[in-house]
């Protein structure tokens, strides 16, 4: 007897070894970028530093095809720190020169990089956003909550902005191919309904531009994973909002299945047998 329902994911099988392949979103971009990094792909992994919501991480993207490097007048002080309205705290630090050195030194390369990757994989953590003076923000970096609107994106405003950036990107690399998944960490700052809904837009959301873009565009179900098919408290971390690192492991499995070639999956072995070698720590 089978006592879970697996997910039937159609197979691409197209991402190879030589692939350059970039990841932007919540830190479950991190979690597949690191194991993508680990396996030897040529990989860029949130060069804004983790992001959330749609809006921030389409800003993100279109600030990358302009090239514009940061200056201080795009930073702010607070708390003693500098940071940016489109950063994420880890690249705040204590002078504008610093922060901006921060900020740039991964900001520039991933220019480079924007108009030679081959996949880009987008992660949405939240449809709610914060607007500061009328802009989505991409961190609150902990400046009070009355200084913000909070509301939730709809799923037209996600799929217009989105349908816009993608004839954008096409434009700039013709043969790019994008997957979209949304992040199983629950969003708890409400009720548990209220993460029910939040995920809902995300879900029609991308379940839209996957079939609006249907030829260039897959949706990866990342979420229906680690909710629906191991749906057991036993594969979360503490908090029991993250996925444990045997939830991430697996999903890790099923993203191998559905988009590596099968000449990659094969060598995949053989890397990590290499891995374990040079990270053993001789005794003598």
């Amino acid at each position: 007897m089978d006592f879970r329902t697996q997910i039937a994911i159609p197979k691409h099988n197209d991402i190879d070894l030589d692939c350059r392949i970039m990841l932007l979103g919540s830190c479950f971009a991190d979690n597949i970028g690191t194991k993508l990094h680990d396996f030897r792909f040529a990989c860029d992994v949130n060069p804004f530093g983790v992001l959330y919501n749609p809006l921030s991480i389409a800003q993100s993207i279109e600030r990358l095809l302009t090239e514009k490097p940061f200056t201080k007048d795009e930073l702010f002080c607070h708390n003693a720190l500098w940071h940016s309205w489109m950063h994420h705290g880890s690249f705040s630090d204590t002078t504008p020169e610093h922060t901006l050195d921060r900020i740039n030194q991964r900001y520039l390369p991933a220019c480079a990089n924007m108009s030679h990757i081959d996949v880009l994989m987008l992660t949405f953590g939240s449809s709610w956003v914060y607007e500061y003076d009328g802009k989505v923000v991409a961190n609150c970096h902990k400046v009070p909550n009355n200084r913000f609107v909070r509301r939730r994106l709809t799923i037209d405003e996600i799929t217009d902005r989105y349908t816009r950036l993608f004839t954008q990107l096409w434009q700039h690399n013709p043969t790019l191919r994008i997957i979209l998944t949304v992040s199983p960490v629950r969003y708890m700052r409400g009720a548990i309904p209220e993460n029910q809904t939040n995920k809902a837009i995300l879900l029609l959301a991308t379940e839209a531009l996957s079939h609006t873009f249907a030829d260039r565009v897959s949706y990866f179900p990342a979420y229906e994973i680690v909710l629906d098919e191991l749906r057991d408290y036993r594969f979360f971390a503490d908090d029991m909002i993250h996925p444990s690192g045997m939830a991430t492991a697996y999903v890790w499995e099923r993203f191998v299945q559905t988009y590596l070639t099968p000449a990659a999956q094969a060598q995949l072995p053989q890397i990590d047998k290499e891995n374990k070698h040079a990270a053993h720590r001789p005794l003598h």
